[in-house]
C-alpha cells in the first residue's frame, strides 16, 4: 500500500524498521509526500498547522501489522495536540468534510475516523482559539493510519476569536464642565478651546491661545491682556471707564470689554470702574476649557446680565 499525504515538507527522511526491516521513505514530489514500505504496515505521521501552511514534520517507521478493518475501507486515528507542548486538545473537530465523517477528540486528544473509502480526501481539524489545520490525504483500501495533529494557538483567523482590543473612551463630563461640553457639542454659536488643544499650548500665554480661535485680545503693559473690541452695546450706549489701575497697565477707554466668568462665576461684568480681568494671569495648563461668545444673540441665557458688555468669555479650570 502507498499512502500519500499532501503537505509542504521541510526535508527528506528514510530508514528501516529495526524489527521488520521494512524500508520506509519520505519523498517530496510537487508538494505531494509519498510514504511507502515494502510490507503491510501502519503508517504513523505527524502534521502541524501554521499561519501559512500545513507541514509534515515527522514520520515513524512500521509499528505493527494493521488491525482488521472493513474490506476496502480505511481508518484514521490519532491525537490532536498543542504545537510545541504536546498538550492534548479536547473537543477539537476532526473531519473529512466531503464525506461527512466527523469525530471530536476526547480529554486525551484522541480521535478515530473509520469507514473511509479509498481515494483522495480533505482532512480538516478545528478548535476555537487555534489555527485550523487542513490537508489532503489519499487512502488505499484497508489502510490504517495513525497521525498526531498539532494545532498552533493564538491566531486571529476567520471563525476564530480575535485578540483582545483595548477601547479608550472619553468619560462623560460631569459638574461644571458638563455645560461646556453640551454647548460645544451643539455648536451653540460660540468659539471653543478644549483641554486637549490647551495641552498642546502649554507654556504659551492665554492671550496666544485665545488668538487661535479669533478671540479679540488687547495687550497692555507687562503682558497684561483683556478681551475687548471696538463695537458693542457699550460703545453705542455708554463707555465703561476702566479702573485707574487698568489704565495704568495700558487699558483703553474707547474699547468695549467682554464679560469674564471663571468656573461659571462672573469676575468681570462691565461695571463702571470695575477692575478688568487680565486673562494672562491664568496659565493654559490650569485651564480645562474656554468658550467665547461675541454678542448677546449667541451667549447662553443664564448670563443675560452681561448683555451690556461686548461679548462673554467663559473659562473653566481643571
Amino acid at each position: 500500500m502507498n499512502p500519500i499525504v499532501k503537505a509542504t515538507v521541510c526535508g527528506l527522511r528514510s530508514g528501516c524498521h529495526p524489527a521488520t526491516g521494512a524500508f520506509v521513505y519520505l519523498l517530496m514530489l510537487d508538494e505531494t509526500v509519498r510514504a511507502s514500505a515494502f510490507s503491510p504496515q501502519v503508517l504513523v505521521i505527524s502534521l502541524r498547522s501554521t499561519q501559512t501552511a500545513t507541514v509534515a514534520v515527522a514520520i515513524a517507521f512500521c509499528l505493527s501489522a494493521p488491525p482488521l478493518v472493513a474490506q476496502g475501507r480505511a481508518v484514521l486515528r490519532g491525537r490532536v495536540l498543542v504545537d510545541g507542548s504536546d498538550k492534548p486538545i479536547s473537543g477539537a473537530e476532526v473531519s473529512l468534510p466531503r464525506l461527512l465523517i466527523v469525530a471530536r477528540t476526547d480529554t486525551s486528544g484522541a480521535f478515530r475516523l473509520g469507514d473511509i473509502p479509498a481515494g483522495r480526501h480533505q482532512l480538516s481539524v478545528r478548535r476555537v482559539g487555534f489555527v485550523p489545520l487542513t490537508t489532503l490525504m489519499i487512502f488505499a483500501a484497508g489502510d490504517s493510519v495513525e497521525a498526531d495533529l498539532l494545532l498552533s494557538s493564538g491566531a486571529a483567523v476567520e471563525g476564530q476569536p480575535l485578540p483582545g482590543v483595548t477601547v479608550m473612551a472619553t468619560p462623560t463630563p460631569r459638574g461644571r464642565l458638563a455645560e461646556f461640553e453640551e454647548r460645544r457639542a451643539m455648536g451653540a454659536g460660540g468659539r471653543f478651546l478644549t483641554q486637549a488643544q490647551l495641552d498642546l499650548m502649554e507654556g504659551r500665554r492665554m492671550s496666544e491661545a485665545l488668538a487661535t480661535i479669533s478671540v479679540p485680545v488687547v495687550i497692555g503693559r507687562s503682558d497684561a491682556a483683556w478681551v475687548a473690541s471696538s463695537r458693542g452695546t457699550q460703545s453705542l450706549l455708554r463707555i465703561i471707564r476702566p479702573s485707574m489701575a487698568d489704565l495704568a497697565m495700558g487699558a483703553k477707554t474707547h474699547l468695549c470689554y467682554a464679560a469674564v466668568a471663571l468656573d461659571g462665576v462672573l469676575v468681570y461684568s462691565g461695571g463702571d470702574s470695575e477692575p478688568l480681568f487680565d486673562i494672562n494671569t491664568l496659565s493654559t495648563k490650569y485651564v480645562a476649557g474656554v468658550e467665547f461668545y461675541a454678542g448677546p444673540a449667541t451667549m447662553p441665557a443664564k448670563y443675560n446680565g452681561t448683555r451690556t458688555t461686548c461679548g462673554l468669555i467663559l473659562i473653566w479650570t481643571r
